[in-house]
């Protein structure tokens, strides 16, 4: 539950509690001016023939009722859960490591296959997301905008090869990072994941920096790796001769799925690490995990997401009200009037 203007619901009780002060403080009055003007002493003819205990509960139906309506006018709001799924509308980035060890075959068919048709999969079963794609290797490009159109996506990622970026070495996870934040900052959204899908290589010194820079603005970033821990040779394009990489030493380069790199981006954001293999459906975990929890805490935020609940505070004080009319604690007001004027005549 949530209020329009939660000041008034905490000051209730403090209100409700001078109120009762000031109603004990004219009952204390009301005797001490009975006291002055009977004088010492039991004066039959003085007494009002209130009833003490009718007296009681009227004091205590007038503090409710006052605390109900205080109640109803700080704005009293109820969560209501959507028919639909909260994930509705979630923003989110997903970005796709496009170098070249993604063609690296120690997961068959090999790293760049496997990653793709998840993703591909995971978009077939999406409806409700806002979903952007980002492709990087030496740089990070925004190759989708987020969209609720998963089939323009699926379409898109179709056409993504790492061959488009084979004049690019490495991976730039900095770059990555700050074009993420920069988007969801130039279009004012406020919820901000970033799901980063690699196998962790290429870990730049400048990226952590970023990744606490934009952590402090609300990114988390959830990374999957994709891999083997063992590892596998670094193909090269047909287009330039095939054959395998090698270093400035003529080594033939073996590409390792880097777990702690990926652990230390998530970690330093606040996000989570997974593992990505054939079948597994880790993007359907991370939605499950990881995303709708988020999903519903942002529901919970938007009041546009609770109904009014002032009926019931009000109906109670109202109730309150009745039940102190018709208590009548001074009924017995005309009975005691007939008392003095009889104890009048009788000392005549």
């Amino acid at each position: 539950m949530r209020f329009t203007y939660p000041w008034l619901m905490l000051a209730t009780p403090i209100l409700t509690g001078l109120l009762g002060l000031l109603l004990w403080w004219a009952e204390r009055r009301r005797i001490r001016l009975r006291t002055q003007f009977t004088g010492s002493g039991p004066r039959p003819w003085a007494d009002p023939g209130f009833v003490r205990g009718r007296k009681l509960w009227e004091a205590g139906l007038t503090l409710a009722a006052f605390a109900l309506l205080l109640v109803t006018l700080s704005g009293p709001r109820l969560y209501r859960p959507a028919e639909k799924s909260e994930m509705q509308g979630l923003p989110y980035l997903i970005a796709l490591d496009a170098s070249r060890s993604m063609q690296v075959t120690d997961i068959r068919p090999n790293r760049w296959t496997v990653m793709t048709n998840a993703v591909d999969t995971f978009l077939q079963k999406q409806a409700g997301d806002r979903i952007g794609l980002i492709s990087f290797a030496g740089r990070a490009y925004l190759n989708a905008p987020l969209t609720f159109d998963t089939l323009a996506l699926r379409t898109t990622l179709r056409y993504l090869s790492p061959e488009a970026f084979m004049d690019e070495q490495g991976s730039d996870f900095a770059d990555v990072v700050d074009r993420a934040g920069r988007y969801f900052e130039s279009n004012n959204i406020s919820t901000r994941v970033l799901i980063i899908i690699s196998d962790g290589e290429q870990f730049e010194g400048e990226l952590m920096p970023r990744v606490y820079q934009w952590a402090r603005k609300g990114l988390k970033v959830v990374t999957v790796g994709v891999g083997t821990t063992t590892g596998g040779r670094v193909p090269l394009p047909l287009s330039i001769g095939g054959g395998e990489a090698r270093n400035s030493s003529g080594q033939i380069v073996i590409s390792r799925l880097s777990e702690i790199n990926l652990k230390r981006i998530a970690n330093a954001s606040k996000g989570q690490y997974y593992r990505m293999e054939a079948g597994n459906g880790v993007l359907s975990r991370i939605r499950t995990e990881f995303l709708q929890p988020m999903a519903e805490q942002v529901a919970r935020e938007n009041m546009q997401n609770y109904s009014p609940w002032y009926p019931l505070p009000l109906t109670l004080a109202l109730l309150a009200l009745l039940g102190r009319l018709l208590l009548a604690a001074d009924r017995n007001r005309g009975q005691a009037r007939s008392s003095v004027g009889n104890s009048v005549k009788a000392t005549a």
